[in-house]
């Protein structure tokens, strides 16, 4: 009988260290899938802040850049200047789309810039002869009142972003 009271707490000795032993080995499993979790929460954090502070980065660049253009005078005849500032402002339209829009979002001053694209292809029309009913003269003066209306429209734009973005900073 003494055997078996020795074999009984020597057993339950053995079963209380396997017993501890999976406990810890529980809590160990536990404490890291919650530091994992935390870590990955803080990752998503710290990716989701760089994420903004690139947008308002890029949004800058595009505010400095849009402010840059110089809209000719409207009195302007070189057509090259004209054309520049047309391609320029159209670049940077096409640069703030994915800034400014998610997929699904209307755009709101694409119109605006549809009807500088008409007014652009008019003018290019009249130079190649295919549109004889307009004057030449005529057609620059209204492309630049676009181009100038739509640089006013695209700023404005890019600074409601702007402040969206930094919104999103504090």
């Amino acid at each position: 009988m003494g055997n078996w009271i020795e074999l009984l707490f020597n057993g339950a000795g053995i079963a209380t260290g396997i017993i501890a032993g999976v406990v810890a080995a529980l809590v160990q499993l536990l404490l890291s899938h919650l530091n994992h979790r935390f870590i990955a929460k803080d990752k998503k954090a710290d990716q989701t802040y760089a994420f903004i502070v690139w947008q308002r980065d890029e949004i800058r660049n595009l505010i400095k850049d849009v402010s840059e253009i110089r809209v000719p005078a409207i009195t302007e005849t070189n057509e090259d200047i004209i054309e520049n500032a047309y391609h320029l402002i159209i670049a940077d339209f096409e640069r703030a789309k994915p800034l400014l829009y998610k997929n699904n979002d209307p755009v709101t001053i694409k119109g605006f810039f549809n009807t500088l694209n008409k007014r652009y292809n008019q003018m290019q029309d009249i130079k190649s002869g295919h549109e004889k009913e307009l004057k030449l003269e005529d057609s620059k003066r209204v492309l630049i009142g676009e181009i100038h209306e739509c640089k006013k429209r695209l700023l404005n734009e890019l600074q409601r972003k702007e402040k969206e973005v930094m919104s999103k900073m504090t």
